[in-house]
């Protein structure tokens, strides 16, 4: 038989008094029917006094167990645990007694801390982790559900360092290509992907123009975040952006919060751990300094041999064909099979005009000038001193197209190009982006001859030293100094 509670126990007994039992036989009543416990009869009786003077709010213990000393000590206790630099227990100790405060032993300050809640003194509170950490690691967060939106509504899209050293293909030293990937937000389907040297908008547009082509297919919106290969005129321009005239929005997520497009990130983390780790140059978080030191090291004296970049980008389509193949538990089958259910929405819209974003210029004497270049066509004397939409091709300086309202004017072919101009925008690009690399070069090679110059007089800083020895009683310390003899 189970112990009955106190209270339980008294109603018992005072229902068996009722019946006209005595208090002895009540009580071997009770014991007899296990809902005593180890209780004496002495303590029953006790409760049973206290109940039936004060019912069952009599019994409740009071004891309150001990009262805690307050040292004074405990805000600076709080304040210092929750300091970024994340200081132990210890060391918050041994800085309150160098504040005065001599209670502030180890154990002391240890038994406060895991009494205080979670959010307050926990290892990891708001202030101690930092609060964009804490946001990204520890925080709640929504979890949106995506079985309610159509397949193929909404592209997932992000760019990613890769953690593999690749050969480069004009300089030959090892590099980290960008990767960037569109993702099915329904179907988890990898729509496609590219590789290009760094994150810009000209990348993110091959790759989503390549991700439309393989299915003819435009998605109603793209889920992506606020960096420079998404957000920019050249993408997302209300009159000539190019997602605009092909009738896609874009959702940005807020900044610094990896959290808002899960589905790409986690996908670059298994790509990672299933794919980079293939090759023997990987460079990710796991490998320490010394060895990241040994791979760049063996790279330059040429005893470890570095992918090329067709051999990775063959690598990275192999694994994204597996991935579309691999049933996963959340979809109940495979990106793939779920794929295949897509209602298309054909791209309507011939593959070169894809890879054209376009720019507003003014024509002037049946010329438009653009980026340097004059282009002329007879029609333009129609439109002259009109603003018109220049559509222009990223790899291929010869010619634009100016339209007007929406209708195309005319073809315009270069007249004058200027022979050490490069022969396309994408060399414009890598040309300003090299001459900024040189530019920081050089303020670091500025910065190091700085440090080389001896400082001024009456600028050099006063360090204190240890106390040195005392000199000998026949020795003039002073003459020790320099200057001493006016020299």
């Amino acid at each position: 038989a189970v112990a009955l509670s106190r209270a339980d126990a008294c109603r018992r007994l005072d229902m068996l008094l009722q019946g006209g039992a005595t208090m002895s036989a009540a009580l071997r009543r009770l014991r007899a029917a296990g809902g005593c416990g180890a209780n004496s009869d002495n303590t029953l009786r006790r409760w049973y006094e206290l109940w039936r003077r004060g019912g069952p709010n009599a019994l409740a213990d009071g004891r309150g167990g001990r009262a805690r000393q307050a040292y004074g000590w405990e805000a600076r206790a709080v304040e210092e645990w929750n300091e970024p630099q994340r200081p132990s227990i210890a060391d918050v100790a041994w800085r309150l007694r160098q504040e005065g405060f001599a209670s502030a032993t180890y154990g002391r300050v240890r038994r406060y801390l895991k009494s205080l809640p979670e959010t307050v003194g926990g290892e990891n509170t708001a202030q101690r982790a930092g609060a964009h950490h804490y946001r990204q690691n520890f925080k709640p967060y929504v979890v949106r559900d995506e079985s309610g939106i159509d397949i193929g509504l909404i592209y997932e899209g992000d760019g990613h360092t890769v953690d593999v050293y690749v050969q480069h293909p004009n300089s030959g030293h090892h590099y980290r290509p960008e990767l960037t990937v569109w993702l099915d937000v329904r179907s988890h389907f990898c729509a496609g992907f590219y590789l290009c040297e760094a994150e810009s908008a000209v990348g993110t547009l091959y790759s989503l123009s390549r991700a439309l082509l393989a299915h003819d297919h435009v998605p109603a919106a793209l889920h992506v975040d606020p960096g420079s290969g998404f957000r920019n005129s050249l993408m997302s321009d209300e009159g000539t952006g190019w997602l605009k005239r092909l009738g896609v929005e874009v959702m940005f997520t807020l900044p610094g919060n990896a959290k808002g497009k899960g589905l790409v990130e986690g996908w670059f983390r298994t790509f990672e751990n299933r794919c980079g780790k293939r090759f023997r140059t990987y460079c990710g978080d796991c490998r320490t300094d010394d060895e990241l030191k040994y791979i760049r090291r063996g790279i330059r004296r040429g005893e470890l041999r570095m992918p090329t970049l067709r051999e990775y980008a063959a690598a990275v389509g192999e694994y994204i064909n597996a991935y579309n193949e691999s049933p996963q538990r959340r979809l109940g089958a495979a990106p793939a099979r779920l794929w295949e259910q897509l209602k298309k929405s054909p791209v309507h819209v011939p593959a070169a005009v894809l890879l054209r974003p376009a720019e507003k210029r003014i024509v002037q004497r049946a010329v438009i000038t653009m980026f340097g270049r004059r282009y002329h066509a007879p029609a333009l004397h129609m439109v002259n001193g009109r603003e018109v939409e220049v559509e222009y091709d990223l790899t291929d300086d010869s010619r634009v197209w100016a339209n007007l309202n929406g209708r195309r004017v005319c073809e315009a072919r270069l007249t004058d190009a200027r022979p050490w101009l490069p022969k396309s925008r994408v060399e414009d690009l890598r040309a300003k982006r090299l001459a900024g690399q040189e530019k920081r070069l050089g303020r670091r090679l500025d910065e190091v001859r700085a440090k080389q110059k001896k400082p001024l007089d009456g600028q050099a800083v006063a360090v204190e030293a240890l106390p040195a020895p005392e000199p000998a009683a026949e020795i003039d310390p002073f003459d020790c100094l320099p200057g001493a003899d006016g020299e």
